[in-house]
């Protein structure tokens, strides 16, 4: 299986393929109401501009299988629609922050057997939606190390990494600069403080002379039927490279300017109905929990210092979301 190269381009060839992907989504191992095989069906007959579409004897889109700290769902299943993924809670003296975590399935599954399943709590439930033992730059390390692709989650939430000190924050953009989510379960107001975050703090990429903002990516975080195709970001890839994990993640990063995001915008009926599936997967210790965090983790979002810049921003992602929009 080729990988991407990623030469430096002005414009996208009109004979590359733009792919949607949805890289956050939850299946029956953790919180979703959906197995694997459910998702990958969903994927295949994912259209693209109205249509079915076949690419390499690949038919419709891909979608990131990121069950809360398990990949049991990869250990017995492989489609080149499913990205093998996993979100992993830190331990409660980090504040319990999530991550988003991807590498090929071989590896992913290593990953996991070594690094995470040793630090899970070991109430069964508690296990899978509750904190780890791992400490938040302990597993930001070792994913690094592993090779992992790193995505921030619902930047601006209790479990996201806004609720960390700022200098904690700014650490983890500069010296892992991991990927940003816009998140389809969050109002649209929350992912303005992620795309603010993502231009806040910058990283300098090796071997280039200027400084650059964080990628950003639109996801569905979906757990219900009708969620995971509904958020999602197209992304370019030559017709000759297959859209697996690592090439997806390896574009996000060198094409970003060019990729087109599509996020929805839930409504308080979307809203309800989500929480009501993850409170009846994860028990009432899940709303204790999140009740704590509500009083206890307060987002401390990065952005801009110039009220001017962070206009301009907002106002230029308002304008990609138009013409995304219409881009379907």
């Amino acid at each position: 299986m080729e990988s991407l190269k990623t030469p430096r381009l002005r414009h996208i060839p009109e004979d590359w393929i733009m792919w949607k992907f949805n890289a956050h989504a939850h299946s029956t191992e953790s919180d979703g109401e959906l197995t694997i095989e459910e998702i990958d069906t969903i994927a295949k007959e994912w259209q693209m501009n109205g249509k079915r579409r076949e690419v390499n004897g690949i038919t419709g889109g891909i979608i990131g299988v990121t069950d809360h700290n398990t990949v049991k769902a990869h250990e017995n299943f492989v489609s080149p629609n499913i990205v093998p993924g996993i979100e992993v809670k830190v331990r409660r003296e980090d504040y319990g922050v999530d991550l988003l975590l991807y590498h090929t399935r071989e590896k992913l599954l290593a990953f996991c057997h070594d690094v995470i399943y040793p630090k899970l709590n070991s109430n069964p439930k508690a296990a899978i939606m509750g904190p780890t033992r791992l400490a938040l730059f302990e597993l930001l390390d070792a994913a690094t190390d592993a090779g992992c692709a790193i995505v921030i989650p619902h930047y601006y939430h209790v479990e996201g990494i806004s609720v960390l000190p700022k200098e904690l924050q700014e650490n983890i953009a500069k010296k892992y600069a991991p990927i940003v989510e816009f998140n389809g379960r969050l109002r649209r107001w929350w992912n303005h403080k992620a795309w603010l975050f993502a231009h806040a703090t910058y990283h300098k990429p090796i071997l280039l002379p200027r400084r650059k903002s964080l990628p950003v990516i639109a996801t569905g975080d979906s757990h219900l039927r009708g969620h995971f195709t509904s958020s999602y970001t197209k992304i370019p890839l030559p017709l000759h490279i297959d859209p697996t994990g690592p090439n997806l993640f390896r574009a996000i990063r060198r094409y970003n300017r060019h990729c087109k995001r599509k996020l929805e915008d839930p409504s308080t009926a979307d809203t309800v109905a989500t929480a009501y599936h993850i409170i009846k997967k994860g028990g009432m210790s899940v709303v204790s929990d999140y009740i704590k965090r509500w009083f206890t983790h307060t987002p401390k979002p990065i952005a801009p210092d110039d009220p001017t810049v962070q206009q301009q921003l907002l106002e230029r992602l308002q304008r990609e979301g138009e013409d995304d929009a219409d881009d379907s």
